[in-house]
C-alpha cells in the first residue's frame, strides 16, 4: 500500500499486441492485426482485482460524444442470443458519474463479466479520452473460460482451441476439469489461480480441478516458453 511500481515485465508489449489482435481480422484462419498505432504505459498499483485503463484515441470517423456512449453501451457481441449463464447481460456499461469506474465500486458488475466505461470526454490531442475498469480474474480468466466454453458448445463446437485461458471439456465428469494459465501478472499470481479454480468450480460444477500454468518469454509466434508447472488440486 502507498506505493505505485512504474513497470510491469512485458506488459506494455503484451497490451499493444493483444489490442492489435483483438481489434484485427480473422481470415483463412489466421489473424490479421489491426493497422493503427498503439503506445501503453503500465504501472503496478495496490488494488485486489481489477485493470483499470485511462485510454486517448483518435477516430477514423468523427462521432460525438452521445454516439460512442450508444456504440459501446450497445455492443452485444457473439453471446448476446444464446442465454449463457455466464454472460453478461450488457457487456459494456457506461457510467455517467465523475467519478467513475471504480475498482471497489464497479470490480463486480455483471458478476465480474461487464466491463465498466466512464469519463469520456474531448482530448486536445486526439478526438476522446476515457477510463475502462474490467475484472481481471474473472472477465480476464475464470469468467471468460466458462463462457468461451458454452459459447462454442451452444455453436457445435465440440472444445476449445487451446487459447491463453482455456478448458477441455470433451473428458468424462469424473476426470478433472484443465485450466490452462500462461503467464500472469497478478501481484500474487498464486492467490489469483486458486481464485480462478473456484469460480471454475463454482460456475461449471464440482469436479477435480486441474491447473496447468506455464510463464511466457517474449509475445507472438517466436515467443520461447518454459516448461509448465504443475498443479493437481482434487
Amino acid at each position: 500500500m502507498g506505493n505505485v511500481v512504474p513497470y510491469i515485465a512485458k506488459e506494455e508489449e503484451k497490451l499493444e499486441e493483444e489490442a492489435h489482435k483483438m481489434l484485427g481480422t480473422l481470415s483463412n484462419g489466421k489473424i490479421i492485426s489491426a493497422d493503427f498505432a498503439i503506445s501503453a504505459s503500465c504501472n503496478r498499483v495496490p488494488v485486489i482485482d481489477g485493470h483499470t485503463e485511462s485510454v486517448s484515441v483518435k477516430l477514423k470517423n468523427k462521432a460525438s460524444a452521445d454516439e460512442i456512449i450508444t456504440a459501446l453501451t450497445d455492443f452485444r457481441g457473439q453471446v448476446a442470443d444464446l442465454n449463457l449463464p455466464s454472460a453478461p447481460k450488457q457487456i459494456i456499461y457506461y457510467d455517467s458519474a465523475p467519478d467513475r469506474p471504480q475498482p471497489r465500486l464497479d470490480l463486480n458488475r455483471g458478476n465480474g463479466m461487464t466491463a465498466s466505461v466512464g469519463r469520456l470526454r474531448s482530448c486536445n490531442i486526439l478526438d476522446w479520452k476515457f477510463t475502462v475498469l474490467s475484472h481481471n480474474v474473472i472477465r480476464g480468466a475464470a469468467g471468460a473460460c466458462t463462457s468461451q466454453r458454452r459459447t462454442h458448445e451452444g455453436q457445435g463446437i465440440p472444445r476449445l482451441m487451446p487459447i491463453p485461458f482455456s478448458l477441455q471439456f470433451s473428458a468424462p465428469r469424473s476426470t478433472p476439469w484443465s485450466v490452462m494459465k500462461f503467464g500472469g501478472t497478478s501481484v500474487e499470481d498464486s492467490r489469483a489461480i486458486t481464485r480462478l479454480e473456484g469460480i471454475v468450480r463454482e460456475r461449471l460444477g464440482e469436479r477435480p480441478v486441474l491447473v496447468r500454468q506455464r510463464d511466457v518469454e517474449g509475445h507472438g509466434p517466436a515467443s520461447r516458453r518454459r516448461p509448465c508447472r504443475w498443479q493437481r488440486r482434487s
